[in-house]
C-alpha cells in the first residue's frame, strides 16, 4: 500500500525512491499517496516484481539501499521458491548496490524469518554479506496488525561490503 515508501520519502527528502508491487490495489494506493503528498518528482512505483525490476532496470552500482518490508511469505516449503528473499535477490543486489549498500528485510511471519536467516547463512554470508546497523522502517498496516495480534516483527539488515566485477 506504500506506507513505508511514503513515510521514508517524507523523512528523507534528499533521496529518490522506487517502489515495486505486483498487487494492483497496493500500487493504486501508493500512487494516490504520492500525488496527495506531492512526492512525484522523487518517488516512483512500478507494478512489477522487484526481482525483475532489479534485473532489468537497476544499473551496476546505482543503489544505496533496498528494502523488502513484509513481502508475501508464501507459507510452506512447496512455495518457498516464490519468496522474494532468495539467493537470486542477493546476486542481483551484488551488482546493483554501491559498495557498502544495504538490504533491509522485515517480516511478521516466523516461518519467513527463519527462511531469511537460512538464506543469509547458507548463501549470502559466505559471499561477504554481513549483518549491519539499522535503517529506517516505519509502521505499516502489517506491522501494526502483527503488534495488535501479539506477533513479533523481525527486522534484518545486511550490508554487502565489497564490489564485484560486473563486466
Amino acid at each position: 500500500m506504500g506506507d513505508n515508501l511514503l513515510s521514508s520519502a517524507a523523512a528523507f527528502d534528499d533521496h529518490v525512491f522506487v517502489g515495486c508491487e505486483v498487487h494492483r490495489p497496493g500500487v493504486a494506493q501508493a500512487l494516490m499517496g504520492i500525488e496527495a503528498r506531492g512526492l512525484g518528482d522523487r518517488v516512483k512505483v512500478s507494478r512489477a516484481d522487484g526481482l525483475w525490476v532489479l534485473d532489468a532496470y537497476a544499473t551496476a552500482r546505482s543503489l544505496d539501499e533496498v528494502a523488502c518490508h513484509f513481502p508475501d511469505p508464501w507459507r510452506g516449503e512447496s512455495k518457498a521458491h516464490r519468496r522474494l528473499v532468495n539467493p537470486l535477490l542477493f546476486v542481483l543486489l551484488e551488482r546493483a548496490l554501491r559498495p557498502g549498500g544495504r538490504l533491509s528485510v522485515a517480516t511478521d511471519d516466523a516461518e519467513y524469518a527463519e527462511h531469511v536467516r537460512r538464506v543469509f547463512r547458507d548463501f549470502a554470508q559466505p559471499r561477504g554479506w554481513a549483518r549491519c546497523d539499522a535503517f529506517a522502517r516505519f509502521d505499516s498496516k502489517y506491522s501494526l496488525k502483527a503488534s495488535e495480534e501479539g506477533r513479533e516483527c523481525v527486522d534484518f539488515r545486511f550490508r554487502f561490503p565489497g564490489s564485484i566485477d560486473v563486466a
